[in-house]
């Protein structure tokens, strides 16, 4: 079961991280700041279905 503080945690992650891609000035930033969104969004849908959190390409996670 998702604690509401993770819960909230990744909301709050998914919004920065889109945020920060929107002023992003290089193709490059928008393009990773997309991608922490995205993973972000993953792990936040993976706690509330009470599925394993998903990792990056390279297996690392996002703290």
């Amino acid at each position: 079961m998702a604690l509401k503080s993770d819960i909230e945690y990744f909301s709050r992650r998914v919004e920065e991280e889109r945020e920060k891609a929107e002023r992003a000035g290089e193709p490059a930033t928008y393009r990773i700041h997309t991608e922490f969104a995205r993973h972000y969004e993953r792990k936040l849908r993976s706690l509330i279905a009470g599925q394993p959190v998903p990792q990056l390409k390279n297996g690392s996670g996002l703290h």
